[in-house]
């Protein structure tokens, strides 16, 4: 039931977008590019961590990630490539992994919990979830983390769905900040985001691959629908 209700607000939000014309904050749009692969051989687990400086292609400007192999067939590789405006991850037959994807204001690979100072999610207000783009082979889940310093911290966790495949159209999460569970402390304030990170993992879901496009702020299907009323009222007015 929980994931038809995203799916739908998914659809709502997607036909709003234009009337109420609003752009949201990015998080990413993977127009930077970054690579991390674990080549075959080694011992599990095994992981790689980097990081790049993205500007005003993600926010805090840089983007860090680990990829980490941890079951499987040692003789094949797992990997994550960024690159034209897409974040691709892909695990060979028999190959266990997962990736963490962090933005907290440098591309150094320890995360900094106040790195980005108190970012404001809301957008002034305006915005009550974030807006995910993917597609994917095998429905895993993803764990969406935000902090507001290291005694709050606040995370989501949802599982991929809708259309399987990697043609047509992609499928949109869209995550409401109400339904974010503290995990520290008294959770994250969405006003004052120190970092953000996002975590998938194949579990039993040996070779599954997944591509995320863009990551943004949004107003959630019902603040959508309350601003372009809004919007009308304004405009009937004049």
């Amino acid at each position: 039931m929980q994931k038809q209700a995203t799916i739908v607000a998914a659809v709502v939000l997607g036909a709003l977008g234009a009337s109420a014309a609003h752009a949201g904050i990015l998080i990413d749009s993977f127009n930077t590019d970054q690579t991390l692969q674990i080549d075959p051989g080694g011992v599990n687990p095994s992981s790689m961590m980097n990081g790049v400086a993205t500007g005003a292609e993600s926010i805090g400007g840089a983007r860090a990630a680990m990829l980490m192999r941890t079951d499987g067939l040692q003789l094949l590789s797992t990997r994550v490539n960024i690159t034209k405006g897409l974040l691709e991850f892909g695990a060979e037959p028999g190959v266990g992994g997962s990736v963490t994807v962090w933005y907290d204001g440098d591309s150094d690979t320890d995360l900094n919990p106040s790195g980005l100072g108190g970012a404001d999610l809301t957008d002034g207000g305006i915005d009550d979830a974030l807006s995910i783009a993917f597609r994917y082979d095998l429905a895993i889940d993803m764990t969406v983390r935000v902090y507001s310093g290291e005694g709050a911290v606040s995370e989501l966790t949802f599982s991929f769905a809708g259309p399987a495949g990697f043609v047509g159209p992609f499928n949109t999460a869209i995550l409401p900040y109400a339904a974010f569970v503290p995990v520290v402390g008294a959770g994250a304030d969405f006003t004052n985001v120190g970092a953000i990170s996002f975590f998938a993992s194949t579990g039993e879901q040996f070779g599954a691959d997944f591509q995320l496009d863009d990551i943004k702020t949004v107003p959630s299907p019902g603040a959508a629908l309350a601003l372009l009323a809004l919007t009308g009222l304004k405009r009937r007015r004049r």
